[in-house]
């Protein structure tokens, strides 16, 4: 079984256009908040504005907040603008490690070891400071270091037990919906940290290895981006990091 507290790790990341700092000094621990949200969905603005929220708080708090949008509800009348089938798919993959016969809407996970309703704030909160008092800083410290026409990410050396997954998140600050058709037609609703793309990078045995980006993977048309460290299966997340695509955000 994996111990977080056992594990040494470094993940680094360089690129010309990144001006703003991560939400956690190098080195040190951060919490990952994912939201399971659906625009056609009339239980999840709770959830959405409990994310609003808590992306208020990111750059102070050591908190990574993500909000992924699945596409399950779209046949209510109204397709979310921003669901698809690999965002779907990332909650889909924690159904075995949480053992649910199902998946819904609104859902949080935390550091990938805690689900819990999107809209109860007190439970939602109270799992947060529970991953944040668990959280140690890590050994390692992280370097940068950049290529010409990109960036690396570069994972150092550690005792894992196990097999690791490397994830690559893109995603928008803010966008204003109006919802035309639906369970929450005729509301204009506010959605943050709006996962756009997501993608696995590979896998890290704790052996070092490099992931050479090259600079049109981080798409200008996307705000931020975060690097997500995570046991496979969708087990813990042992480790993230966040940059800032364009220089002006």
């Amino acid at each position: 079984m994996f111990k977080r507290r056992t594990l040494l790790w470094a993940l680094a990341w360089a690129v010309a256009l990144a001006g703003a700092p991560a939400p956690a000094s190098a080195g040190e621990a951060v919490t990952v908040v994912e939201l399971f949200t659906s625009q056609g969905c009339n239980a999840c603005p709770p959830a959405d504005a409990l994310l609003t929220d808590l992306a208020a708080m990111q750059e102070t708090e050591e908190l990574i907040v993500l909000g992924f949008h699945v596409n399950y509800w779209d046949y209510l009348g109204w397709a979310d603008t921003f669901a698809d089938e690999t965002t779907t798919g990332r909650q889909r993959a924690y159904m075995d490690p949480f053992s649910l016969r199902s998946i819904y809407t609104p859902q949080i996970v935390v550091d990938g070891v805690a689900q819990i309703a999107g809209s109860d704030r007190t439970a939602v909160m109270e799992a947060i400071a529970a991953a944040q008092g668990k959280s140690m800083m890590m050994a390692a410290t992280p370097r940068v270091v950049p290529q010409e026409d990109g960036l690396y990410v570069k994972l150092e050396r550690a005792p894992l037990e196990g097999e690791a997954d490397v994830w690559i998140v893109l995603y928008d600050n803010r966008h204003d919906v109006e919802i035309l058709r639906g369970e929450n037609a005729g509301a204009t609703l506010t959605y943050v940290n709006v996962v756009r793309r997501f993608e696995r990078l590979g896998a890290w045995n704790g052996d070092p290895v490099d992931f050479s980006l090259e600079g049109g993977v981080l798409d200008p048309a996307f705000d931020k981006c975060v690097v997500i460290v995570q046991m496979a299966g969708n087990g813990p997340i042992l480790g993230a990091t966040l940059i800032h695509i364009a220089a002006n955000n």
